[in-house]
């Protein structure tokens, strides 16, 4: 009998090795994918990152004063931070990430030998968090787990209240480890450091993930290619659009699908890290009528054509434009933040549930970056489009017309379609009208502009309207 239980542990070591191992290729190779779709500094330039008097503590101060972030990794000591709602005590060899927002701190415990090593000390009360959970506190009355949580793309599920101490209110949820590895940059570093003992840093975090979620990954990536997991959400949603509640059932609905165990893509504040000249053409934009400008130049979809517009269209659900960056720009739309470089030329079609970006000129091929809520990055170089088209109801994708595409590649994120293809720059050229003025133009840098274009044409792949 005790030589069964000694073989039985045995075995049990030797699958947990395993799933470590597994899960740290599959890290290192996730890592090798993003860093070839979207550059290897991930989310946070370096100029944000600076490291504390402690070793064991790397600060991340973000741009605003009111952001902070700090990783406690292991030390030798036990550690108390100090937060704006308390306390954080963490004992000698722990992990964990502390994110301060306006809103709300939240706590994530990626390792601990005890369920108390990681403690929030409020008042007079001690909240634990062990491993795999978040913890998350804020003082703003009767807010929901959704509304505080850290926007960092980072999988959580069975959101729950952990109490109220004096007017501020905890919540206590699971996280996926894995993610929060991949997300977090900090950690995401670890894995190409040179020091072994960083390295195994990382290993001891990843283990954790394999002991605690072993399956978490696979039934997540189940979900979201499973349209029939999506479709209790849309049903709910189509039901009660017509009442006016979309907003509140699709949340309800989702709310339900976390509490029931299902991880759940949180959304990412994509803005927050990225500069220049902000240009907001969502749907829902206090902006008006925003006039044409030497980099936005608004157009309208009418009969065959793309027509010029002399001020925004706020009429119509339906934000369409064409970009000439001078500066670093950031184009806000209602389903993706996209970042351009000077010299870029994009053109953008803005609907509530379908997004198109066509890239029609660049100084580089990296110029122009498609950021999405779910923390994933996408170039996209001259002559190529992505479109974005949120599941609602019975909506259908709905690309920008009269451009043609081929070369279609499709993939999902969470609620989102994500679909690639070449497009036509001489279709382009011809359709939209601020691009025919630019070769009729007398200035010299909008003939340019417009030669630019027609010179990517030739160099490219040419696709027949």
């Amino acid at each position: 009998m005790t030589r069964f239980k000694i073989d039985l542990l045995q075995g049990e070591s030797r699958l947990i090795v395993a799933s470590t191992l597994l899960l740290t290729t599959m890290f290192n190779s996730s890592l090798q994918c993003q860093a070839a779709d979207r550059g290897a500094t991930g989310a946070v330039p370096p100029s944000m990152v600076q490291q504390s008097q402690d070793p064991a503590i790397r600060l991340r101060q973000a741009r605003t004063k009111f952001r902070s972030a700090s990783l406690v990794l292991y030390a030798d000591k036990e550690l108390k931070l100090p937060t704006a709602y308390g306390t954080l005590v963490c004992a000698p060899n722990t992990a964990a990430y502390i994110y301060q927002s306006p809103q709300s701190l939240t706590i994530y415990a990626l390792d601990a030998k005890g369920k108390k090593d990681i403690q929030m000390l409020v008042e007079d009360k001690s909240l634990s968090v062990s491993p795999g959970h978040q913890l998350v506190l804020t003082d703003i009355p009767d807010a929901t787990f959704r509304d505080v949580v850290a926007k960092l793309g980072i999988l959580y599920r069975t959101p729950k209240s952990a109490g109220k101490i004096g007017n501020v209110q905890a919540f206590d949820a699971e996280f996926m480890i894995e993610v929060a590895a991949q997300q977090i940059p900090e950690i995401r570093s670890l894995s190409t450091s040179d020091d072994p003992e960083k390295r195994n840093m990382l290993r001891r975090i990843l283990k954790n993930a394999a002991l605690l979620q072993s399956d978490a990954k696979r039934e997540f990536v189940d979900r979201i290619r499973l349209p029939s997991a999506e479709i209790a959400v849309g049903a709910v949603e189509s039901a009660e659009s017509d009442k006016g509640n979309s907003n509140a059932a699709n949340s309800n609905a989702k709310d339900s699908l976390a509490a029931k165990g299902t991880f759940l893509q949180g959304k990412v504040d994509v803005l927050e890290n990225l500069k220049g000249r902000t240009i907001d053409m969502t749907i829902a934009s206090k902006d008006g009528n925003f006039p044409s400008d030497q980099e936005v130049r608004w157009v309208k979809q009418k009969d065959n054509d793309w027509t010029a517009l002399e001020s925004r269209d706020t009429a119509t659900n339906q934000t369409s434009a064409i970009f000439t960056c001078v500066q670093d720009c950031v184009i806000k739309t209602d389903l993706a933040a996209i970042e351009c470089k000077p010299g870029s030329i994009v053109f953008v079609d803005n609907k509530p549930a379908d997004v198109t970006i066509c890239t029609l000129d660049t100084h580089g091929m990296k110029d122009v970056v498609v950021h999405l809520p779910t923390g994933h990055f996408k170039k996209i170089p001259p002559g190529s489009a992505i479109f974005l088209h949120k599941r609602i109801g019975n909506l259908h994708f709905s690309p920008a017309p009269m451009i043609g595409y081929r070369g279609w590649w499709h993939t999902m994120l969470g609620e989102l379609d994500v679909y690639g293809a070449d497009f036509s720059l001489a279709n382009a050229m011809y359709k939209i009208e601020p691009l025919r003025a630019m070769t009729r133009s007398s200035d010299p840098k909008e003939h340019a502009k417009a030669l630019s274009i027609l010179k990517n044409f030739a160099i490219m792949a040419q696709i027949d309207p």
